[in-house]
């Protein structure tokens, strides 16, 4: 009798029966980022599919000398670890086509690994070294566009500004990948730092486009004093 979660995984060799199916988003600590680049293979490996421990272990088989770089051991070892962490868990059991032979498989829990939004972020202005990080940014951004540094105050404010709009646009992405899946599929093609590097660039660019006169004021706090002589 077929289990009602069977699921249709290409394959001419066997038939999957699966109890859990990924979630469109999970929100991830450090921590559980720094596991998820430690087995960065499996991650990608587990992407829109789910893997016996034989499988998985065959990611790590050189190809020219058939030698592995871990042992069958090893790989269960690295599957609790990310089982134990809510990254990866096991997705129920493949039956071998005209066999009896069935094998757990595993999946990962989210199609989309974010890290995750703590308070705000502790902007950048309530850190210890806020102030020298804003000067910083002051300083480096007059550096690259050639002018005196800004007023501070003014171009602290309308940076704080900027900021708490592109945290919020982020968070406006990561909720539109949860309620979609076909959204949460199309981000899950690319890992975890491309996806966030993506993320701030398109929040950037929004909240510039949605507010041009943030972009105004910010342009006219520049070009306000005498350009730097070559």
């Amino acid at each position: 009798m077929k289990n009602s979660d069977e699921i249709n995984q290409e394959s001419s060799d066997y038939r999957f029966y699966i109890t859990h199916k990924p979630k469109n988003v999970k929100l991830v600590s450090k921590e559980e980022l720094d596991l998820i680049k430690e087995h960065y293979l499996i991650i990608t490996a587990l992407r829109n599919k789910a893997m016996s421990v034989k499988d998985i272990h065959n990611l790590y088989q050189d190809q020219k000398t058939g030698n592995y770089t871990y042992t069958l051991k090893t790989i269960y070892r690295h599957l609790e670890k990310l089982e134990d962490a809510g990254i990866v868990i096991a997705a129920g059991y493949r039956e071998k086509i005209g066999s009896r032979s069935c094998e757990k498989v595993y999946c990962r829990t989210a199609k989309i690994f974010y890290p995750k939004f703590e308070e705000e972020d502790l902007e950048w202005w309530e850190l210890e070294d806020g102030e020298k990080y804003a000067q910083i940014f002051r300083v480096t951004l007059a550096e690259l566009l050639q002018t005196s540094e800004p007023d501070k105050e003014s171009f602290d404010k309308l940076f704080k500004r900027l900021n708490i709009l592109q945290n919020k646009t982020k968070k406006d992405l990561v909720e539109k990948a949860g309620s979609n899946s076909d959204f949460a599929d199309f981000l899950g093609q690319i890992d975890v730092n491309k996806l966030n590097y993506i993320a701030d660039l398109a929040s950037i660019l929004k909240v510039l486009l949605q507010e041009p006169d943030l972009l105004n004021q910010m342009q006219n706090l520049l070009t306000t004093k005498e350009s730097k002589k070559e």
